[in-house]
């Protein structure tokens, strides 16, 4: 059963992985972070804009639901009772999903304001409301990724490096909320996405090459998971 559920963790984990580096890939930015609101409702005001966000947004449902079946199935790998730490690990990743869902609907309500000729301040709050919407999202994903760390490191089914570097990870994640306060112009939440994808990589791999090994001894594996 173990087996199985690591399995879906690694799978779950690689595709959301894959996903997240194709849709980067294929769908950049239309503006650079910071931009003025001029520029953004020029930008979006693009007659692919409407496609371009619509398949985006298709795309990040589906990325954002394959985290929240990584994170749920590294959780039943962690903690088979499913206890305290676990649960939040869900709970994070189900407030990501959300709020995935809720920026990439009000950045479709820029393009369509920004279509219609609507350049008040109907856009520019959906703007800012977007804006805002990315700086929230580092709430329930240092949730997950702290949630996910302190497990890794209790129960050591992970290696150590993989329960260390989520933790960092989360608090990188909270850091970054407070970067615009500092410099508008950042961009500190990709940079966090990006390592985030690196180390859910990382731990799928992981959990792929214990999935095609034999099936070690308990004593084995705690250690082996300990190094």
């Amino acid at each position: 059963m173990d087996r199985r559920i690591g399995l879906a963790a690694a799978l779950a984990g690689l595709g959301f992985a894959v996903g997240g580096t194709l849709v980067e890939m294929l769908f950049p930015a239309p503006v650079e972070p910071g931009g003025s609101p001029d520029a953004i409702i020029a930008a979006m005001a693009s007659p692919d804009a409407f496609r371009t966000v619509t398949l985006l947004a298709a795309s990040t449902s589906i990325g954002t639901a394959l985290l929240v079946a990584f994170v749920a199935a590294i959780g039943r790998y962690l903690d088979p009772d499913h206890g305290t730490l676990a649960q939040l690990a869900v709970v994070g990743a189900a407030a990501a999903f959300v709020i995935s869902l809720l920026r990439r609907g009000l950045i479709i309500a820029v393009v369509q304001s920004a279509t219609a000729g609507q350049d008040g301040p109907a856009v520019a709050f959906y703007i800012a409301a977007t804006d805002s919407l990315v700086r929230v999202f580092a709430m329930p994903q240092a949730l997950w990724l702290g949630s996910v760390g302190f497990l890794a490191l209790s129960t050591r089914r992970l290696p150590a490096w993989a329960g260390w570097s989520a933790l960092v990870l989360g608090a990188v994640a909270i850091a970054a909320m407070f970067v615009p306060a500092i410099d508008s112009s950042a961009d500190a939440e990709f940079p966090v996405y990006l390592l985030s994808l690196v180390w859910l990589t990382a731990v799928s791999v992981t959990l792929l090459v214990r999935w095609r090994s034999p099936q070690p001894s308990t004593a084995d594996a705690t250690a082996a998971a300990a190094t």
